[in-house]
């Protein structure tokens, strides 16, 4: 799953995060069972702050 953050976007960034994540459920890109990369490292891979990453 590949996240793409817009930091000049109106939209606050665990939003972005958030609805990246849902779309990839819906189109099937992330299945039952698949986990999702750690929080400090999803913050890390993303450069933003880890509680941004949790709210999301």
């Amino acid at each position: 799953m590949i996240i793409e953050i817009e930091p000049t976007s109106e939209t606050p960034i665990y939003l972005q995060l958030m609805f990246q994540i849902k779309r990839a459920v819906v189109t099937g890109e992330l299945l039952s069972g698949d986990t999702l990369p750690s929080v400090r490292g999803l913050a890390s891979e993303l450069g933003v702050n880890m509680h941004i990453v949790n709210k999301a």
